[in-house]
């Protein structure tokens, strides 16, 4: 979802030349960067058949987050809601009142909102397949995407500095996005990209970031009917699939950066951005236009299944998390239940993303409390609710070094 321009190559339906292991033999398999074992286990599900989003599941992204992008993330009812076995992520016509000028560029004005969200510190993927049914919408600038970032990351500052990694050195695999062009037009709107950004430092610099693939439908467009988008993510290599036929194929075994940054964990995210500096200015008229899914399934094979084992053996793992309610004014000890293995050490991060108001222009989630060294600042919170980030990390470790390993879990306190 990085929203830079992106060189692209164009594969269609009738012309994709890039490398499968579909129909290989296991030998053959192996040497093209894939996984020998096709029988994939259901690991988890989300159908999104019920009345509600499934918080234990998923987080909120709030206000405006990354480039030169349109929209407010809310979580108003009518922009992330289920409806009839979907998640709609729905873009709405942002109240005159509420419009500004992006902080990046304020000549571009922020008049939609639209829903945003991901599962840090809630669940994370490490090798396997991650797939959606969804409905693309269609229009200039609309900008929906299915993408996963480093379990690591330190969510655009939501979380301490000191207790993960920043972008790109988290890694970024976007799965599917969609740029949209005028409705009249099918360039763009038929068209989705696969693309991995990572680096060190700040710079998007890897060997295989940027560049990605532009897979196009011989036939209409991404909103006439649900497809299916999805990721198989073996250790060292990625294969990416729409309706099921392999579209874009990345052996990183070549790339020391690659395997350090991509064989860790990742989140998931889902997003309807509107316009930016990739897909142009939005259009006037995206006001309820709709991003359906379906579903979102996570399975894996016996092969990365034994590769995923082998990473959380040696990883940091935290235990204890869970909600905290404490009274107005007290500095309680939020360390106390949480265990992790010897050798490692936890800190913590405070947002106040649960109290998060759409109206008032320019809103945001604010980093509250950056660790327990900070602990004091607890007892400056106003009663209401919490995001509650844990970290785990080997306490001889640098977190911002990407060869550290982070486990993140993510809680809720309130203060009464």
């Amino acid at each position: 979802m990085n929203t830079k321009f992106k060189q692209v190559l164009t594969v269609s339906v009738a012309s994709v030349m890039l490398v499968s292991t579909v129909g290989l033999n296991k030998n053959e398999a192996k040497a093209a960067g894939g996984s020998t074992d096709t029988s994939y286990t259901e690991v988890w599900k989300d159908d999104f058949n019920g009345a509600n989003l499934n918080t234990a599941n998923w987080n909120y992204e709030l206000g405006s987050i990354r480039g030169i992008e349109q929209q407010h993330y809310v979580n108003n009812p009518e922009n992330v809601y289920q409806k009839d076995g979907n998640l709609v992520l729905k873009a709405t016509d942002r109240p005159k009142a509420d419009q500004y000028g992006n902080p990046r560029d304020t000549s571009e004005i922020v008049k939609y909102n639209s829903g945003s969200i991901h599962t840090n510190g809630k669940r994370e993927f490490l090798y396997g397949k991650l797939e959606i049914r969804a409905k693309l919408p269609k229009g200039q600038g609309v900008f929906p995407a299915f993408w996963t970032l480093g379990s690591d990351f330190t969510l655009d500052g939501k979380i301490a500095n000191n207790q993960g990694h920043g972008w790109p050195s988290t890694g970024e695999i976007d799965i599917t996005e969609l740029i949209g062009k005028p409705e009249t037009e099918v360039n763009g709107n038929n068209g989705v990209y696969q693309t991995l950004h990572y680096g060190t430092g700040v710079d998007d610099n890897g060997k295989y970031a940027g560049n990605g693939t532009e897979f196009k439908l011989d036939k209409g467009v991404f909103n006439d009917a649900y497809h299916t988008f999805a990721l198989e993510w073996n250790k060292d290599s990625m294969k990416w699939l729409v309706d099921g036929k392999v579209v874009r194929t990345v052996n990183y075994a070549d790339d020391p950066t690659a395997k350090t940054i991509f064989n860790k964990p990742q989140y998931m995210q889902l997003n309807l951005a509107t316009g930016g500096a990739w897909p142009g200015p939005a259009g006037d008229n995206l006001n309820n236009k709709e991003f359906d899914i379906d579903y979102v399934k996570y399975s894996r094979n016996s092969t990365q299944q034994a590769d995923a084992n082998a990473y959380y053996s040696k990883a940091p793992k935290i235990e204890g998390a869970q909600n905290v309610v404490i009274n107005q004014g007290e500095v309680p000890d939020l360390l106390k239940n949480i265990k992790t293995q010897d050798g490692n050490k936890v800190d913590y991060s405070i947002n106040d993303a649960p109290m998060f108001q759409s109206a008032g222009g320019n809103t945001e989630v604010k980093l509250l409390v950056d660790g327990v060294a900070n602990k004091d600042r607890i007892a400056n919170l106003k009663p209401g609710k919490y995001s509650l980030y844990y970290s785990a990390y080997n306490k001889d470790a640098s977190p911002s070094d990407i060869k550290t390993q982070i486990d993140r879990k993510a809680v809720t306190l309130e203060v009464k």
